[in-house]
């Protein structure tokens, strides 16, 4: 029963985090690539400069989507393991009372 609340936990944090994060980083994206194509040079440079923070958070938000996918299918497999114990009668499975 731990397993399943921890599996849960890690799911919501890392679900609230990508939907908080996700448009913010896209606006921020679109106003630095607006920049990029301005013809102020000095604007330029400075948008050069916030690439690489965006670029890391993209990757960032990219594994937070793999762990997110690799929790949810842990999850699954728990809550089949949970629904399984609990038809065939078990009620203790590896020594922890289901």
């Amino acid at each position: 029963m731990n397993a399943g609340i921890l599996l849960m936990i890690a799911y919501w944090v890392i679900f609230t985090v990508r939907k908080h994060f996700t448009p913010k980083l896209a606006a921020a994206t679109k106003a630095n690539t607006y920049d990029l194509n301005r013809g102020d040079p000095e604007a330029k440079r400075a948008a050069q400069r916030r690439r690489g923070p965006l670029i890391a958070a993209k990757w960032a938000l990219r594994a937070a989507d793999w762990a997110e996918t690799a929790l949810v299918v842990l999850l699954a497999a728990w809550l089949f393991f949970l629904i399984g114990a609990v038809l065939t009668g078990t009620l203790v499975v590896f020594g922890y009372p289901v």
